[in-house]
């Protein structure tokens, strides 16, 4: 195991062909991206048609932060508004927003195009988030493994493992997560909110926010979990109350339901689909004595040996370590019904 890790994680040809093939999706989704929003690349119109909020409300809004941030002063206060009204307390100000504040300060005059192109980029955002979501969930389903017989393997030995293995890599990882990132970017969330700029904003975090919660909790890692925060701090900061509720609430359930039941659910599930992998390859060996009917006792055994066999070769196949230390024949109990 140690001689195949090395092979797969150290090889840096390897990890080039591996992140190409990610590198070329990211341009993907950008080339579509700009295509769909031609009238601003080509500069042969502008977005949304009607104007929307983008015109009438987001774009003074964030003029005034641009030119106050530009004259040495942070907008608490709006003067031009009625009477005064508050600024930074403003939830839809996007005043503290990374993407936003980078903006007010490369373009203090703010013009509309500038806009636009914050539209464009994070409809882009939206579908690299997705991209990155669905990478983590199918890398952990696919368990997709270099494994060479030996260490001395010949450099065109290695360059065959490795190309199939890419090959691999892209039609049960890439392709589908591309596909994924396509269809949530061009969703009508995005779609039917062009001019609402802070909703787009808020929704592109979504899916990279419940990736870094999902690995948070399947890999028990506080930098991963601390990445959520971060994330939906971003999320919040670009400023629309209804959709950050919404994403809040969405990642909120999906941890209470991973720790009270999901991470049983999904350790059981991992370790039947392996079970029955293994079956399936015994069954066509002949003269393979499992073919016969077997004693509930020798159920049992062969269970056991299969999930021993299956925590070694996917790096996910580990039980919950508290439900684990409960009930550890659970796993074994669950393998020999689905035999």
């Amino acid at each position: 195991m140690g001689g195949s890790k090395l092979f797969r994680y150290n090889d840096p040809m390897f990890l080039l062909h591996k992140y190409k093939s990610d590198l070329l999706a990211l341009a993907g989704l950008l080339l579509l991206t700009l295509i769909f929003f031609w009238p601003v690349t080509l500069n042969l119109g502008w977005i949304p048609h009607g104007g929307g909020d983008l015109v009438s409300f987001l774009w003074p809004t964030y003029s005034y932060a641009a030119q106050s941030l530009h004259a040495g002063r942070i907008p608490l206060w709006n003067p031009t508004l009625y009477s005064g009204a508050p600024f930074a307390a403003d939830n839809q100000s996007g005043l503290f927003y990374p993407i936003n504040l980078l903006t007010f300060l490369l373009v203090p005059s703010l013009p509309y195009a500038a806009m636009e192109w914050l539209v464009v980029f994070h409809v882009w955002l939206a579908g690299a988030s997705m991209y990155f979501l669905m990478r983590v969930l199918l890398s952990e389903d696919s368990g997709t493994r270099i494994t060479p017989k030996n260490t001395d393997t010949t450099e065109d030995e290695k360059r065959s493992v490795q190309s199939e293995v890419v090959r691999e890599i892209r039609v049960q990882i890439v392709f589908p997560a591309l596909f994924s990132a396509i269809a949530y970017m061009f969703s009508d969330v995005f779609i039917m909110h062009i001019g609402h700029l802070n909703i787009v904003a808020v929704s592109a975090w979504l899916p990279a926010a419940f990736a870094a919660l999902h690995l948070g909790l399947t890999r028990r890692s506080p930098g991963w979990s601390a990445g959520a925060g971060v994330i939906l701090g971003l999320a919040v900061l670009a400023g629309h109350a209804q959709m950050t509720l919404i994403i809040t609430v969405g990642l909120g359930l999906y941890a209470i339901w991973y720790i009270l039941i999901g991470s049983e659910h999904l350790t059981l599930n991992r370790l039947r689909n392996v079970i029955l992998r293994a079956r399936s390859v015994r069954r066509i060996s002949p003269g393979d004595t499992s073919a016969r009917p077997s004693t509930s006792r020798e159920k049992a055994s062969r269970s056991a040996q299969d999930a021993g066999l299956s925590m070694t070769v996917h790096p996910f196949l580990s039980a919950h370590p508290l439900r684990a230390k409960r009930n550890p024949l659970s796993a074994i109990r669950f393998a020999q019904q689905s035999v």
